[in-house]
Order: structure tokens, then sequence, then C-alpha cells
């Protein structure tokens, strides 16, 4: 009879110690803003489980961070978000802000290029969740006077290209991994900035802001 118990744990333990991939820890991040949006998580308790979750490498290590939550429903299927002021515009593939803040997480035809563009303003397109299809997905840019920041999932395989005119474009970003979305960014920044990072390397204050503005926070 003991042994028999010992044999229906042994693919439980089995499982624990198996390896998980860029993908793996997207959905268990996904699990944590649904949770922030709903309630059972407050923001700094999202961030230190977000940061378990990209220092786990197995399934043991990452179960732990969502093993609490309910089974997350997001809503179907990843519709626009609301827009932040009345100059703002998020409609189709394209993502503007003037003079106000404006922030992004889903809706979009990767059939086409994302456009992001701030205008003395700032935008935020979060694609750190999303299940990018293989093709890949380009993104264009332009930050004229204006801040515009792009997260990826860890391990997306990024293609940058553009210019700069009195302007800056940074990346903080891990290694790409074998078999990373593909992602191909195309920038224009005038008197202005853009910003591309991994999720695990966004620093707290602009992922605060962002879940902020997605959440009503």
């Amino acid at each position: 009879m003991e042994q028999d118990n010992e044999n229906d744990n042994l693919p439980e333990a089995q499982g624990s110690h198996l390896r998980i991939n860029h993908r793996d820890q997207a959905h268990a991040s996904g699990q944590i803003k649904w949770a922030v949006a709903e309630g059972y998580l407050d923001i700094d308790e999202a961030e230190q489980r977000l940061e378990r979750i990209y220092q786990a490498t197995t399934r043991g290590e990452l179960q732990p961070a969502t093993a609490d939550l309910p089974v997350a429903q997001p809503p179907p299927p990843e519709k626009p978000l609301p827009v932040a002021a009345a100059t703002s515009t998020a409609a189709g593939n394209r993502v503007l802000s003037l003079l106000s803040s404006s922030s992004r997480t889903g809706g979009f035809d990767f059939g086409q290029p994302i456009q992001a563009t701030a205008v003395l303003g700032d935008v935020t397109i979060d694609l750190s969740t999303i299940d990018i299809p293989e093709h890949g997905v380009d993104v264009q840019v332009q930050s004229i006077f204006g801040d515009v920041k792009l997260i990826l999932p860890d391990g997306a395989q990024v293609e940058h290209a553009g210019f700069a005119v009195l302007g800056d474009r940074s990346e903080k970003l891990v290694e790409p991994a074998t078999g990373g979305p593909r992602v191909r960014i195309n920038s224009t920044v005038v008197f202005g900035d853009f910003k591309v990072y991994s999720l695990s390397r966004t620093p707290k204050k602009v992922l605060r802001r962002a879940w902020k503005r997605i959440t009503g926070l």
C-alpha cells in the first residue's frame, strides 16, 4: 500500500523538476497582472511575485508564485484598453498620445505593424504577457518631445533600427532565447526618449505607472 502511494506521487515530484521557458514565465506573469486587476494582489506583492517568476528555472520554483490565485479569466480576446485622456487614441494597431498619457497591452493585429506615437506625451506598450506569433511583430515608434516605453517578454529576439535627433534610444534587455518571440522595431526620436525593456529588467516605477493606468488602481 505504501509503495502504491509513492508511485502515485512520482509524476508530480518529477514534474516539479522540469525546466521552464520564457512562455511559461510570460503565462505566470499574465496571471499576476490579472490578479492585480481583479484585486487579489496589490502592486507591491505583485512585483515581489514577478521577481520570483523570472528567477525561477523549474516548475517547482515557478508554481508557488501563482498557486494561491484563482484561475485567471481574462476578457475575450485582449480588447483595447481605455485611453487616458481625450487627446489619447488607442484604436486598431495605433496608440497615439498628444499632451497626455496612454498605456496598452493587447487588442493588436499582429498581421500589421504596431504604431506608437508620442507628441509632448508618453506611451507605454506592454507585450510582455502576450503570445506573439511565430512570424513575430513589427513595431513603429515616433517620439517627438515625448516618451515611449516598450515592454517585451524575457528572451525576445529584438531587431532595432532607426535614429534619434537630440533624443535617446535605449535598450535594457536580457539575452535572447532560442525560439524567443521576434520583435522588429523601427524608431524615430526627436527631442524625446524611447526605451525598450525586457519584463524582468523593467524598473518598478515604470511597471507601477503602467499597471495603474491599465487596472485603474
